[in-house]
């Protein structure tokens, strides 16, 4: 899968974000995020491991916060099987690192904030960039 560009990953997350809340009242929508919800969280999930710019880590955490909100049964099983690979989204995160970060974001369906900083940390972790000088500055 190829990185995000900005103007495109902007794009792509804010689609995602109007049409998630509408996947139980428009079948279609609802049946597009079973079919391939999994796909999209997979490709939330590599853009944050470092595929994609550090400016776009708040629109994917605004992907995964509308899934929690919205899809919360089917985030739970997707978030365990899509993290569950060694190596995935990064070979620098642990799966421990990796069962931190899906409890966190599951636990948040009501904080967006939060969600952004849960992610904000989490990219930087897979990055190797958590705890230096230029991640104070993020």
């Amino acid at each position: 899968m190829s990185p995000l560009t900005p103007p495109l990953g902007v794009l792509a997350c804010s689609l995602q974000t109007e049409l998630l809340p509408h996947c139980g009242d428009i079948p279609r929508v609802g049946q597009v995020v079973q079919e391939d919800g999994k796909l999209l969280l997979q490709a939330v999930l590599e853009a944050i491991g470092g595929q994609s710019s550090r400016s776009l880590m708040d629109q994917f955490a605004d992907v995964l916060f509308s899934l929690n909100k919205h899809c919360f049964a089917l985030l739970t099983v997707w978030l365990k099987e899509v993290l569950q690979p060694p190596g995935f989204p990064s070979s620098r995160v642990s799966a421990e690192q990796k069962e931190t970060f899906s409890q966190q974001i599951l636990r948040e369906r009501v904080n967006k904030r939060r969600v952004k900083e849960i992610v904000k940390e989490f990219t930087l972790l897979c990055r190797g960039l958590h705890g230096t000088e230029y991640a104070a500055e993020y």
